[in-house]
């Protein structure tokens, strides 16, 4: 994680220190970079590119729609690592919804709302599974409790003996 972070560091010194000669270049360089970076799946070192792709050129909406979706993907994705799969569903489809984009984070989002829905679908076969045992467990101890026996007549069998009926008497 530290190699990362001063990867990004040594990165944005490097891109600065270059000069502010030729502008453009710096600007479709850091796109590039940013785009492989997302391709290679180093969020935090595109979005370390499309900052200073934004600092090249502020008003590019390309770059702020892809640091929006950058941010709601790894919120996304710390949202399912936390096993919290409603927020992530959420957030990753929200990457969706912004427009004029990177298209590999929109298949990227994708291929995490499949896996955000088979692990709700999981979930919910975990929590059927643990219902119905837990019910069986229940009928179980229900069934096997002793029915109490007592030596005192029941009222229905004294009533039964009182009004027993002979043949002679028809």
């Amino acid at each position: 994680m530290n190699f990362k972070i001063l990867n990004i560091v040594v990165l944005f010194f490097s891109l600065t220190l270059s000069g502010c000669g030729n502008q453009p270049d710096e600007y479709n360089e850091a796109i590039d970079h940013g785009t492989a970076s997302i391709a290679a799946e180093e969020y935090d070192e595109a979005k370390a590119y499309f900052e200073l792709a934004l600092e090249e050129e502020p008003g590019d909406e390309q770059s702020q729609n892809i640091l929006k979706q950058l941010a709601a993907y790894q919120e996304a994705v710390n949202y399912l690592e936390n096993d919290e799969l409603e927020k992530a569903l959420s957030h990753a489809e929200r990457i969706g919804e912004i427009t004029k984009g990177s298209k590999a984070l929109n298949e990227q989002s994708e291929a995490l709302i499949k896996e955000i829905q088979e692990n709700m679908e999981k979930r919910k076969v975990e929590q059927a599974e643990a219902k119905e045992k837990e019910e069986e467990k229940a009928q179980a101890e229900q069934n096997s409790k002793p029915v109490e026996k007592t030596n005192e007549p029941s009222e229905e069998s004294a009533e039964a003996a009182e009004t027993s009926y002979e043949v002679s008497d028809f």
